[in-house]
């Protein structure tokens, strides 16, 4: 039986979801919607931090510089 607190439900699968937002992702899986594409590459991805996750291992290189503009990344790590 599915937690009372999950009232937002998928209208393909049942699933259930507590946020709206929940919902909203989880339907690309059954569109097939990738609304994310990878700056680099164009590569698609239907969620943002999946795309973030690419970007980062495929790339930008170990020594923290962007692929693109080759240029130190913003997220290096301060001493």
């Amino acid at each position: 039986m599915q937690s009372p607190s999950k009232k937002h439900k998928c209208s393909v699968c049942s699933r259930g979801f507590t946020r709206p937002a929940e919902v909203v992702r989880h339907m690309r899986i059954h569109t097939g919607e990738k609304p994310y594409p990878c700056p680099a590459c164009g590569h698609r991805f239907n969620q943002k931090s999946a795309m973030k996750s690419h970007y980062m291992k495929i790339h930008v290189h170990p020594w923290g510089l962007d692929e693109m503009s080759l240029e130190p990344s913003s997220l290096d790590v301060k001493p």
